[in-house]
């Protein structure tokens, strides 16, 4: 679409926190595209900060859901200053039945009542839910802006995000476009909710190829004095990502313990203090090393032998194409959508999530230095283009 001129479009974008994530880096991308067409945006946040708030790009107005009232009493202090004692007591009522309320879609809509949206006099073009298939922002966008489009984005493999299917029937009716990041979160989606098929749409996540390597250049990677082969994982250390399996899966690999060593980029304190307990119950802990979360993983994308995705569930699991963008053999767990990423070798091995299975696919790369080298270049040619999807979004209005 370079070079093409577009009718402005007002688009206002509702998500959590722009922490260190997938979702949040694909966001930042679909920013800067949007804002390259002629789009006046504005993105609310249900609170401000984060890794990667600094990279907002500029043009993109930035507003904070709850005027920075994130609790109870910040709310009850605010409308007793502005004078407002009557819905500040009210406000602190709703706050006092969000607290003890177990039912998630009602606390989000008492919130709605505290939030800048709500009674907002603006008009948009397009409305987008970005925060994931079921969120505070769903609701925001659903019951509250106005807008001539609303759509939402599905991240994730809805039925496991934690929610009863049959409490969602129904929940997406306001949405005039249902944006899946891959085919197979499509499919797991419309096995759900096949009323929606006509509107529901696979939009693969946004990469800045040319940002990514900037920033890969940018500084030095590992600092360690290893020489051996380097695994990288990167991502959120939790229950989804699969990083506890980590352990067993190395504990099928301590003959390899002087040529290997595993290095996972990401946030998750207490998770991190679990996984390094069972590290050392296996005897492995000196294979696994936790660096912490990264504002620029680049350089070690770059600087890394194999990279290895052990999740549990995905939509699109976004490291895995910027691996591809530097060469690297993939190690890829089965989850919606990991095979319209990697074709099992071809350009990477796909395993269940499964110690035994993971640990055979690093033994075959290991050693097959030949083989990581071709697989690393089908998977830099493989690399998903989607640039052009951008029309999806703002041609429709």
């Amino acid at each position: 679409f370079e070079g093409e001129i577009y009718e402005m479009k007002r688009i206002a974008i509702v998500t959590n926190q722009m922490i260190m994530g997938g979702i949040e880096k694909s966001l930042i991308t679909l920013l800067k595209q949007m804002i390259r067409c002629n789009c006046e945006v504005t993105l609310y946040l249900c609170k401000l900060g984060g890794e990667l708030y600094n990279e907002i790009p500029e043009g993109v107005k930035v507003k904070d859901i709850f005027f920075e009232n994130h609790t109870g009493i910040e709310i009850f202090k605010t409308r007793i200053k502005q004078g407002d004692i009557i819905n500040a007591l009210l406000y602190s009522i709703k706050v006092l039945f969000n607290k003890i309320d177990r039912n998630t879609f009602r606390v989000w809509n008492r919130s709605l009542n505290f939030s800048i949206l709500n009674g907002e006099n603006v008009n948009y073009d397009i409305a987008i839910a970005y925060g994931s298939p079921v969120s505070f922002s769903t609701s925001c966008i659903a019951n509250i802006c106005n807008a001539k489009k609303k759509y939402v984005w599905i991240h994730n493999e809805i039925d496991k995000i934690g929610f009863e299917i049959n409490l969602l029937e129904n929940y997406f009716d306001n949405f005039d476009k249902i944006f899946c990041v891959s085919k197979k979160c499509r499919e797991v989606f419309l096995k759900n909710f096949s009323q929606y098929t006509s509107k529901t749409e696979v939009f693969y996540n946004f990469i800045d190829i040319d940002d990514i390597k900037l920033k890969a250049n940018k500084e030095k990677g590992f600092t360690d004095s290893f020489n051996g082969i380097r695994l990288l994982t990167v991502g959120r250390i939790c229950n989804q990502k699969g990083q506890d399996l980590i352990p067993e899966v190395l504990e099928n690999l301590k003959d390899y313990s002087d040529r290997i060593k595993w290095y996972c980029i990401g946030s998750g304190e207490d998770n991190i203090l679990k996984i390094k307990r069972k590290a050392r119950e296996f005897g492995v802990d000196d294979m696994l090393l936790f660096l912490g979360n990264k504002n620029n993983p680049y350089p070690f994308f770059k600087e890394c032998d194999i990279y290895i995705q052990p999740s549990r569930h995905e939509g699109f699991g976004i490291t895995i194409s910027e691996a591809k963008i530097f060469s690297k053999p993939i190690i890829l767990t089965t989850f919606a959508g990991s095979d319209e990423q990697i074709e099992n070798h071809i350009d990477g091995i796909l395993v269940p999530f499964e110690s035994e299975a993971i640990s055979e696919a690093i033994r075959i790369l290991i050693n097959d230095e030949e083989l990581r080298y071709k697989y690393g270049i089908a998977a830099y040619q493989s690399g998903i283009s989607c640039s052009s999807d951008i029309r999806k979004i703002i041609d429709d209005v």
